[in-house]
């Protein structure tokens, strides 16, 4: 567990309980056929672990200040988790979805910046999914593995030229 999102729901990281990606598995290590390696989630992107702890490995459609305005689907979802998450989280401002265990805040993946809604991108964002935003580090869940934190931070970000 790394944190605890606003609705009440733990935040774990974006690995399963094989090892690999838990939203696009690889067959990595003990994962031989990835399809079925796939964590079953519901709407929300949520699922019980099999000690029955209820969890998120991303920042779920429904944390999204915009839920209301996103039709909640039931049965099986005609689109990819990915999608699913940038259509949810389209249109809303940064704000944050959850407090880690460290304390810090745990941020949603879109901002606003001018007219422009902007996704974070991996270059925004450390090895721990964290960045220094009005002079305070924080994490921030982003549409990529690890989702939401891949470590406690600071994480290292080292310049690429």
């Amino acid at each position: 567990m790394w944190g605890v999102a606003t609705s009440g729901v733990l935040m774990f990281n974006g690995i399963s309980g094989e090892g690999v990606d838990a939203l696009y598995p690889a067959k990595y290590g003990k994962v031989f056929f990835a399809d079925l390696a796939v964590e079953k989630t519901d709407w929300c992107q949520a699922h019980p672990q099999n000690e029955g702890v209820f969890h998120y490995h991303s920042a779920s459609p429904c944390l999204s200040a915009r839920k209301a305005d996103y039709e909640l689907k039931t049965g099986a979802v005609d689109v990819d988790f990915k999608t699913q998450l940038m259509e949810a989280w389209a249109g809303s401002d940064r704000e944050a979805i959850g407090i880690a265990k460290d304390g810090r805040p745990i941020m949603s993946p879109m901002y606003t910046s001018g007219s422009s809604q902007i996704a974070v991108d991996d270059c925004d964002v450390d090895i721990c999914n964290g960045l220094e935003i009005s002079g305070n580090y924080m994490y921030v869940s982003t549409f990529f593995h690890p989702y939401i934190m891949g470590c406690f931070g600071k994480g290292s970000a080292p310049e690429l030229y």
